[in-house]
């Protein structure tokens, strides 16, 4: 038998009319209640308008990764494989981060 090619959509809610705005309102609502509202708007987002950059639950940098998406501050970067490269997770005291790339030569100690 052969096999035959199928076919998939991803529509959201609004599109296909399967619920109306007020029955996603009023389970955005009830995801507030148990689970806040970032959480609620994450999950609204991901389950009914097919969002593939609502955060998702327990991950931790879901919303700052993509909000540096939207304001352009990811991008691709060249590598060089010629050059020994390691890099660096450090915090802030605000609770951001930096991540630094360090060449692997020593440095001279910085002036205080």
């Amino acid at each position: 038998m052969r096999g035959r090619l199928g076919s998939s959509e991803v529509l959201p809610v609004n599109v296909t009319g399967a619920m109306s705005e007020d029955a996603v309102e009023a389970q955005r609502i009830e995801y507030t209640g148990i689970f806040g509202k970032e959480a609620a708007d994450a999950l609204i987002d991901q389950e009914f308008y097919c969002s593939f950059e609502a955060a998702i639950l327990g991950a931790y940098w879901g919303k700052e990764i993509l909000l540096a998406e939207q304001q352009g501050s990811i991008c691709d970067v060249p590598v060089n494989t010629d050059l020994p490269v390691r890099s660096e997770m450090t915090t802030r005291d605000d609770g951001g981060w930096i991540l630094k790339w360090k060449s692997n030569t020593p440095h001279p100690p910085r002036p205080t």
